[in-house]
């Protein structure tokens, strides 16, 4: 009955592990999509700041306009940082989920996951 009751333990530290881990993943590759995205949008705001700086060293427009674009920039910037540093912070959940305490229990146990 000990037995039992410690392979069942086992078991569900290793599914909990598993939904730990996919969670994860999960988390990680949602991270990735919004770092894509951002980089998209600094790309495009770094298209207008360039395009409005022209316009306005021509003489077309003026130097708000500039202001406005660089604003936007460097908001976009400040996003893609952000977005960095949740792909980071994913990542290393990611990790301590797959080397988490359930690699401990088991092996405490003599199993292996």
């Amino acid at each position: 009955a000990a037995a039992w009751g410690a392979t069942q333990d086992a078991s569900q530290d290793f599914l909990a592990a598993i939904q730990e881990v996919e969670a994860a993943l999960a988390t990680e590759e949602g991270s990735l999509a919004a770092l894509a995205a951002r980089e998209e949008q600094v790309e495009a705001a770094s298209l207008a700041f360039e395009e409005g700086r022209s316009r306005y060293m021509d003489g077309l427009d003026s130097y708000l306009n500039v202001l406005t674009s660089l604003s936007a920039l460097q908001g976009a910037q400040l996003a893609r940082l952000q977005a960095r540093r949740d792909v980071l912070a994913a990542g290393l959940q990611l990790r301590q989920a797959l080397a988490g305490p359930w690699t401990r229990r088991l092996a405490d146990r003599g199993e292996t996951p």
